[in-house]
């Protein structure tokens, strides 16, 4: 079992790297061997809804308030670097691996 890629933030917090599938046909996580998170939302990447999609369902899957999530890399790209407050990278890798498909 390959460990995500999760930095610590020089404010403690937890960066992790992403990649957005917006406009899918559902909400789903996947983690790809070699660290890598790929997530997928319904929204398009239209007026900031896919980016604020993103945050919604991983606040849900960690089990955090949006407030601790923000995306402060990539914000037009699909690769985006997210930045969770609140947990280790321990607790952020178990609850990524619980919600996590297939």
């Amino acid at each position: 079992m390959d460990t995500l890629s999760l930095e610590e933030g020089k404010d403690g917090s937890v960066l992790l790297r992403i990649r957005v599938q917006p406009g899918a046909s559902r909400r789903a996580i996947r983690l790809i061997p070699g660290g890598g998170v790929r997530l997928a939302v319904t929204e398009k990447p239209k007026d900031g809804e896919a980016n604020a999609a993103l945050i919604a369902y991983l606040a849900r899957l960690l089990g955090a308030p949006k407030r601790d999530i923000a995306v402060v890399g990539g914000l037009k790209s699909r690769d985006k670097t997210v930045s969770i407050v609140g947990l280790r990278p321990d607790e952020v890798e178990r609850r990524l691996r619980a919600g996590a498909d297939g």
